[in-house]
């Protein structure tokens, strides 16, 4: 099958870029009314995605709960807590041109997000989609001392990553557990709205629990507050009454009218995540189809990738992945996996993350002019 639309997968960084620039005031993806408060998307991760020399990891864990615990004031949370909590810009370059045939070459994209300093010696949990696809991180400290920053690893899951600082002594947030969380709950948001606020400091409520919302076709379970969240804020901590990290930041509702509804992954959900990316580089277990998908669902999408047909694409083929193997390339339109038809990219995901590591799917796709269908084994997602 020959590959003759592949300008889609020249044109996909830009499109995310520019929709990440409209949702910074409107923080709006489609119709979940659900923003990605920070970050952008482009094509390669900084560093590598492994930690050197990492046997274990020894992250702070508070040895009593909330309800155990005396509580502060905001104030006094703040205090505590402030030194933890660090600012994020990324850059990534981007393609300038959408059709592969002109070279125009590339323009500098620049974002900002939050991170909360885990180990002493560097470690900071932020978020996936705050550094996806940068080419340069730099961290700067509550001190404003600046750092570049490694990537160690990312897990789209939970939309969790982790990146690296080389520094000594750093104040480290400590764990609380989410699961002791209740509805009504004091809590305190610190993080980098706007990209140029960082330290800014939020309080409000914990406003529901374990609330299913999907956000670029990733699933969570989140914490509800009620507390300001804005651009900027994603990777930023949630803390407790008792200055205890419960919930890393990640996402608000927009719209015209909404306000007060801000989300952040439990901590429990994180603690794992965290663990494993710095003891292994990547979240044990997690399987992957090689394939990043892209939906092209209505004319407006269709013109701005100079695509003819709608569908769900192929943006990109993980090189030397079981799916690049099997004979699969960006610009193919997917049609149906394992039998299931494929209206979305979120309809091919559901089938995988039933699926185990070694289990075999059927992808049907076009080209355009032909269907075919290949199959191939599910590998580990490193």
């Amino acid at each position: 099958m020959d590959n003759n639309i592949d300008n889609v997968n020249k044109s996909y960084k830009k499109r995310r870029t520019a929709i990440f620039a409209l949702i910074v005031a409107a923080m709006m993806i489609t119709s979940t009314v659900l923003g990605f408060v920070g970050g952008f998307a482009a094509n390669k991760f900084l560093g590598s995605n492994k930690a050197d020399g990492v046997t274990s990891t020894s992250i702070p864990v508070a040895s009593t709960t909330s309800s155990e615990s005396g509580n502060m004031n905001v104030s006094n949370v703040v205090k505590s807590v402030k030194n933890s909590v660090v600012s994020i810009e990324c850059e990534s370059q981007s393609q300038a041109q959408i059709n592969p045939l002109y070279d125009s070459g590339s323009s500098t994209s620049k974002s900002a997000g939050s991170g909360v300093i885990v180990t002493t010696d560097g470690y900071i949990v932020t978020n996936n989609h705050v550094v996806d696809g940068a080419d340069k991180i730099t961290v700067k400290t509550a001190d404003e001392k600046s750092y570049t920053a490694k990537l160690v690893g990312v897990d789209s899951e939970t939309d969790i990553a982790v990146i690296k600082i080389e520094a000594k002594g750093l104040k480290s947030a400590t764990f609380g557990k989410s699961s002791t969380l209740e509805v009504g709950d004091e809590i305190v948001a610190i993080g980098n709205p706007l990209g140029e606020l960082s330290g800014t400091v939020t309080n409000g409520i914990v406003s529901a629990l374990s609330r299913e919302v999907t956000i670029e076709n990733e699933t969570m379970n989140l914490i509800q507050t009620n507390a300001s969240i804005n651009a900027g804020n994603s990777g930023g901590g949630l803390f407790d009454k008792n200055g205890l990290l419960v919930g890393v930041v990640n996402a608000k509702a927009a719209g015209n009218n909404v306000e007060g509804i801000g989300f952040a992954i439990p901590i429990d959900t994180a603690k794992n995540v965290i663990e494993q990316i710095i003891d292994y580089g990547y979240v044990k277990g997690r399987v992957t189809s090689g394939l990043t998908l892209i939906d092209i669902l209505d004319e407006n999408t269709a013109r701005q990738y100079s695509v003819n047909e709608l569908g769900v694409y192929i943006y990109s083929v993980a090189e030397g992945s079981n799916a690049e193997k099997a004979g699969l390339k960006s610009g193919y339109i997917v049609k149906s996996v394992n039998g299931t038809k494929v209206e979305s990219a979120s309809d091919f995901k559901a089938v995988i993350k039933k699926l185990k590591v070694g289990d075999k799917i059927k992808v049907t796709v076009s080209n355009g002019m032909s269907e075919g269908s290949v199959e191939y084994k599910l590998s580990e997602k490193k």
